[in-house]
């Protein structure tokens, strides 16, 4: 099953939903924000840090990424 999380900005939540849920075998899971920010929110960086958390992504992607893709 394929998930996308679709937000705002992709800055903070979506990013903490799309690591929680690749956790889960069988599913594939991205996140994306209609309006992405330049940056991930840094306050939401460093509480993941402070927890181990290790997200995958670098930056805040847009929906295009995505929106041409099998369904998700």
């Amino acid at each position: 099953m394929r998930i996308l999380a679709i937000c705002t900005a992709n800055i903070a939540r979506s990013i903490l939903f799309e690591h929680v849920f690749s956790q889960v075998k069988g599913l594939e899971v991205k996140s994306c924000g209609m309006y992405p920010a330049r940056q991930f929110n840094p306050d939401a960086l460093m509480f993941y840090d402070q927890r181990g958390i290790k997200l995958t992504k670098t930056a805040p992607e847009r929906y295009d990424t995505y929106q041409h893709l099998e369904p998700f």
